[in-house]
């Protein structure tokens, strides 16, 4: 739901600066080129609060656009894209271990309650 919520509200927000651009000659192309990462940060900051969304996976979409961000408004000075495949390689290995870790504790609960029983 509240995917949908901020999808919807992105739209509008194109659609009204593509008006604008169209009707009073606003530059929101340039706009719409410098903050595009912002988008990405707004939707894992959404989603991180999601109960059925990957945890991991949205705060590696708000770094990777804030690094973006970053990038785009000259606030760091390297090139983001040379360090982007070792930070997905970290996150997918954290996303790995994270995720057995929980079906561990999944199993080991199932095993102490069927003894119980």
């Amino acid at each position: 739901m509240a995917t949908s919520i901020i999808t919807g509200l992105i739209l509008i927000f194109i659609g009204v600066g593509f008006l604008l651009e169209r009707t009073i000659g606003f530059n929101f192309n340039f706009y719409l080129k410098s903050y595009w990462p912002s988008v990405l940060i707004i939707i894992g900051l959404v989603k991180l609060f999601d109960k059925r969304s990957s945890k991991i996976g949205n705060i590696f979409l708000i770094i990777i656009g804030g690094l973006l961000q970053a990038d785009y408004l000259d606030l760091i000075k390297f090139n983001v894209w040379t360090i982007f495949w070792p930070i997905v390689l970290i996150i997918s290995g954290l996303s790995i271990l994270i995720s057995r870790r929980n079906s561990y504790k999944d199993d080991d609960y199932n095993y102490k309650k069927n003894i119980i029983l």
